[in-house]
């Protein structure tokens, strides 16, 4: 099918080909469009409806992530105005059913984890599958508690740090972080003592050599006097 309901719940997921169908559309009472894909369609094609795209590729490196509070929003607006909401990327499979885990885990983040909320959305469409970069990404998110600001949590800090150094390896360069906290410019999660955190960096990347739980102090041996 074009697009299938979320058990309980006036969502529904599905392939860019349920936009077109206006009819079942209007039978299934959608009154908001979340597109998760690099769409190029006239803005008429959404003419009736509240529209949001978050312009993304179904790959596993994509950040998915900064777009989950806004996409959460949205779909939220739609249900509270008593609507039903569409959420689509090109199949219906990966892009969209991620970010309807990512809502699930939003309103649920104590009982859903993000494959249990992966079986809630497979009950009512089947062949939803996210990329494994997706499902990493919103385990990251579940870890963060599912908050409203995901860019200023130091997990996902972490995250596009190494997504960045990642990607300079593979493309034999060196690392833009200029976007990027690092350990010593941010908060600190659960940090029990004001101790400084020392770690060993190259001054021109940044980059992490030696991390702290691998640095040993030095500590300067006491001259023993002769009794």
């Amino acid at each position: 099918m074009a697009m299938n309901r979320i058990p309980g719940r006036n969502i529904y997921v599905g392939g860019v080909i349920a936009v077109k169908n206006k009819s079942a559309l209007s039978k299934a009472n959608i009154t908001h469009i979340l597109s998760v894909l690099r769409i190029n369609q006239p803005d008429e094609t959404f003419g009736p409806f509240h529209h949001h795209c978050i312009d993304v590729d179904d790959v596993g490196d994509e950040n998915l992530l900064e777009h989950i509070p806004t996409a959460v929003k949205f779909i939220q607006s739609g249900l509270d105005a008593g609507g039903s909401v569409l959420i689509h990327c090109a199949m219906g499979k990966s892009r969209s059913a991620a970010i309807c885990i990512a809502y699930l885990l939003h309103r649920q983040p104590s009982v859903l984890t993000p494959q249990s909320a992966l079986e809630i959305i497979r009950q009512g469409r089947p062949l939803c599958e996210p990329n494994d970069g997706f499902m990493e990404q919103l385990s990251i998110y579940h870890q963060m508690g599912c908050p409203d600001n995901v860019t200023d949590h130091p997990l996902y800090n972490r995250w596009l740090y190494h997504r960045e150094v990642e990607g300079s390896v593979a493309c034999g360069r060196a690392p833009e972080l200029n976007s990027v906290l690092f350990e010593d410019e941010q908060p600190h999660m659960h940090q029990e003592s004001t101790e400084r955190v020392t770690e060993i960096k190259c001054r021109k990347c940044r980059l992490v050599f030696c991390p702290q739980h691998s640095a040993i102090r030095r500590v300067k041996a006491k001259t023993l006097q002769p009794s």
